[in-house]
């Protein structure tokens, strides 16, 4: 029986505009190649090019399906298998052994619906025990070896040999928009995802990342000003040694253990108040430099929570060499027995003794100078209503007026 074959000729704009009908050829003299009437087709099928270039299309016996389900058999060995189907397509392997190792064929998905290529119960393609996408206008060559299937990418796409051989792009030199191909599990199919989207995919909030390694250092960079970065710099550390940082239970800015306020001048009024203490500081230091009043009013300290200093509970005692001591309930004493022609320089440090009751406890060297240098000390104790976070430097009194001097104060955490 002779079959008759119609050969026509066209651009390619003319063929894609109309289906060819089966046994008929039609040479593009655009792409320099024939198309194959199936009857179904727009533009019938690309066949191969007069150049013999490999890109995909067809230049075996081919074999056109539209049904939802298809057997592909030891006889497919060889055969462009093609899909033209506008809802899903599948295309199920016969067992591998079935097959023999000598199975090749070409898939190409010409229609609108999802095209599956669907390995045989628990056998492989590419090592996962799944079914292979073909997008719409792709194909795939798979290549059977008796036991499993691996696939070799066509059609324009972009084979393992053409990236191993890929001029080598460095890791510094990644755009956010370039792309990587991964392999959607949930999907069963290829993937295409920015950089971008691939460091978001990693670092996400629900992802825990375990044993993770940087070598030497670490650095955190500032997303809205990227000149800015925090670096872990551990090539201090001893050989085979893990230091730790353990965070406490409250919010911190690394690196700042003693915060200190600005200095203040003792040249005016009768008290010098500092309100910026900041809620959980566990010691406060205030240090008097050449501190001098109006009057012979001991110096006192008192401190207070949010709602204001506190004047009264206290059990304070402040003396020097040469001289008694004296007791204050009103404050913590820096120093009694002053004179106006006094000059004070103390640190007074005071720190949190109870957490449950607010308690703070007051120590301090003083040394005066009154023509000759005289040392003192003093101490303290208070319980406040709240959170320490303001302290005043004043006087027993509170009105002999600050004339020389200075006065500062840090505090711990």
């Amino acid at each position: 029986m002779v079959t008759i074959i119609k050969q026509l000729t066209g651009t390619a704009a003319e063929i894609a505009a109309r289906v060819l009908p089966a046994r008929v050829l039609v040479w593009n003299e655009t792409a320099m190649r024939w198309h194959g009437g199936d009857g179904v087709t727009a533009g019938g099928i690309a066949m191969a090019r007069f150049d013999e270039r490999n890109d995909g299309s067809l230049g075996y016996e081919q074999r056109v399906e539209t049904d939802a389900a298809n057997a592909v058999t030891v006889a497919d060995i060889g055969r462009v298998i093609i899909g033209n189907r506008a809802t899903a397509i599948a295309f199920n392997l016969d067992p591998a052994a079935s097959l023999t190792s000598k199975f090749a064929a070409i898939f190409k998905n010409i229609g609108a619906g999802a095209m599956t290529v669907v390995p045989n119960g628990a056998q492989l393609i590419d090592g996962v025990a799944a079914a292979i996408n073909v997008p719409t206008g792709s194909s795939v060559i798979i290549k059977g070896d008796g036991t499993s299937f691996r696939t070799f990418l066509a059609n324009g796409d972009v084979t393992g040999a053409a990236i191993n051989g890929a001029t080598a792009l460095t890791g510094a030199n990644l755009a956010d928009n370039d792309k990587l191909g991964v392999y959607d599990a949930s999907a069963a199919s290829l993937a295409a995802m920015t950089i971008t989207e691939f460091v978001a995919g990693i670092f996400k909030t629900a992802r825990k990342i375990a044993n993770g390694y940087f070598l030497s250092s670490f650095r955190l960079w500032d997303a809205s000003d990227q000149t800015k970065g925090l670096g872990f710099v551990m090539t201090a550390i001893t050989t085979a040694t893990t230091r730790l940082i353990t965070m406490p239970d409250r919010d911190v800015e690394l690196g700042v253990s003693i915060v200190k306020s600005a200095t203040v001048a003792t040249t005016s009024g009768s008290a010098i108040d500092f309100t910026n203490i900041p809620a959980g500081a566990k010691r406060v230091t205030a240090t008097l430099m050449g501190v001098s009043t109006s009057g012979a009013s001991d110096l006192l300290i008192q401190i207070g929570p949010s709602g204001g200093i506190e004047t009264s509970g206290y059990s304070s005692h402040a003396a020097y060499s040469g001289g008694s001591g004296a007791g204050s309930t009103n404050g913590f004493l820096v120093q009694n027995g002053l004179s106006a022609s006094d000059a004070v320089a103390a640190t007074m440090t005071i720190d949190l003794a109870d957490a449950a009751t607010n308690r703070w406890n007051a120590r301090g060297n003083v040394n005066r100078s009154v023509g000759t240098s005289i040392v003192g000390v003093a101490s303290g104790t208070k319980a406040l209503a709240g959170a320490l976070t303001r302290l005043r430097l004043t006087t027993v009194g509170g009105t002999d007026t600050f004339d020389a001097g200075s006065v500062s104060i840090s505090w711990e955490f």
